[in-house]
């Protein structure tokens, strides 16, 4: 815990850490950081750094409940920008490359029949005791030349001189509000009610709903086509296909005229 504290994600300094210590010289490190907030008004510097800390803590703690370790590894990259700042170190790139190595190892891992935050730090001491590491992960520079593919999440970060983005004439992956039931944070479950008598079947309120999940579903997917969109730093190739050219072309040429385009 005092590794995090000390790192530039929480920032406290050397004074910082020893006046917590104060507050608890028996317990353990996170027991002084308990008493330290206890005793200390909110608007103290160092209080404010742990309050954010203690909120990220509790924000993953819910996010590990039903996520998988990836995703995990992920949303403490994206929360922190942790990614982007060892990007601005020496060797930012191999860094880099390292953090997105453990990324990869946390999917690969979860294919296996194991799962869960607990068992992949097991699995990371075991390596640890054993003197073993994941490697140094290989690294490209930009200006090399080469072909890199990659999915949309794996280039956040990166910038290159071309880029292609393909499958651009599928739709938004809406397979989640085509199910026979609805899961929603703040609706609850959501299915269908069957009369026992009559046999009919009516919508419930969350299957209702189903616009308000829509439009959640389409800003992430909006997100990530943004994050598509903006790694090139020269030219972008929007690449797609469809089945009929001569609607498509249609479609296209009507979009660009509403958004005064000229169409390609």
């Amino acid at each position: 815990m005092q590794l995090y504290l000390r790192s530039p994600i929480v920032h406290l300094d050397e004074n910082e850490m020893a006046l917590i210590r104060t507050s608890d010289k028996k317990g353990t490190y996170y027991d002084a950081v308990k008493a330290f907030m206890s005793v200390t008004h909110s608007d103290h510097p160092t209080c404010k750094k742990l309050e954010r800390f203690f909120r990220l803590l509790r924000k993953w703690r819910d996010f590990s409940m039903t996520h998988s370790v990836a995703e995990l590894i992920w949303e403490v990259y994206r929360d922190t920008q942790y990614l982007d700042y060892v990007g601005g170190m020496p060797g930012g790139k191999q860094r880099q490359a390292n953090l997105r190595a453990l990324y990869d190892r946390a999917k690969q891992y979860e294919k296996a029949a194991f799962r869960g935050l607990f068992r992949f730090l097991r699995f990371i001491e075991r390596m640890q005791e054993r003197g073993d590491d994941l490697g140094a992960a290989k690294t490209f520079s930009e200006t090399e030349d080469v072909v890199r593919m990659m999915t949309i999440h794996s280039s956040k970060g990166l910038e290159f001189p071309v880029v292609f983005t393909a499958g651009l004439g599928r739709n938004f992956n809406m397979m989640d509000l085509n199910q026979s039931y609805l899961l929603d944070k703040e609706l609850g479950f959501g299915s269908k009610y069957i009369h026992p008598e009559l046999r009919i079947s009516y919508a419930t309120l969350p299957l209702v709903a189903k616009k308000k999940m829509r439009k959640e579903l389409l800003s992430e997917e909006l997100r990530v086509l943004y994050v598509a969109l903006t790694r090139a730093k020269e030219k972008l190739f929007l690449v797609g296909s469809v089945k009929k050219s001569g609607e498509g072309i249609k479609q296209m040429a009507k979009c660009c005229n509403r958004r005064g385009l000229a169409p390609p």
